[in-house]
């Protein structure tokens, strides 16, 4: 881009805001951030978890008696419910999905003005400062993301 060119962007184009939830605290911290984001910008909210069950050893899976469908549903429920306890008048719909979730969150959003995550969620090492989901979005999304720093 040229020095005397400016860039326009318009935020006007999609009006929605997906946020990845994983029942963290860190990302109902994005979530209320998103909310508040989409009362001034007249946006609306898709809320998207995905699940998949953790691997073992040799391509096993550790899937006995777990149920993470039904976990997640319970999880964009709760989700809903902070959306609407904020703002009662901010449009939500919800996503579930299995599989990893960065190339979800990154599909989902593609239509999107912003793609919205906590910094680390329940996966991964407490020491860490982002964590690899938000991570491995900031380097393959295409969407504009925004990472909400854990307060605690």
């Amino acid at each position: 881009m040229a020095e005397n060119e400016r860039q326009t962007v318009n935020f006007d184009s999609y009006r929605e805001i997906v946020v990845g939830i994983d029942g963290s605290e860190a990302s109902n911290q994005a979530l209320s951030w998103a909310v508040e984001e989409a009362k001034v910008r007249g946006a609306s909210i898709k809320i998207v978890h995905a699940w998949e069950y953790p691997a073992l050893a040799y391509g096993a899976y550790a899937n006995e008696g777990l149920d993470l469908e039904a976990g997640g549903k319970e999880i964009l429920t709760q989700a809903t419910d902070l959306v609407n306890s904020i703002d009662k008048d901010v449009s939500v719909t919800t996503v579930l999905r299995e599989g990893n979730p960065v190339p979800i969150l990154s599909q989902e959003s593609e239509h999107s003005d912003l793609l919205v995550v906590g910094s680390r969620g329940h996966g991964g090492f407490a020491s860490l400062v982002l964590g690899s989901v938000s991570s491995q979005l900031a380097h393959h999304t295409k969407t504009t993301l925004v990472i909400v720093r854990n307060k605690h």
